[in-house]
């Protein structure tokens, strides 16, 4: 993933260390939901900055 904004790039990580604790906490529907959250948003991040019309 290719993050631009550090600000993004930390709730990123901070989404992924509470999916950690989901698993660990066995609350796996939760960590379903966020995991997919997570991959919508990382999809999207990148289609955006492909798709962005700034030179890189």
């Amino acid at each position: 993933m290719m993050m631009q904004q550090k600000w993004l790039a930390w709730c990123m990580l901070a989404l992924n260390v509470i999916l950690i604790w989901l698993v660990y906490s066995m609350q796996n529907m939760a960590a379903m939901y966020l995991m997919a959250g997570i991959m919508t948003i990382d999809a999207v991040v990148n289609l955006i900055g492909l798709y962005s019309k700034r030179t890189h």
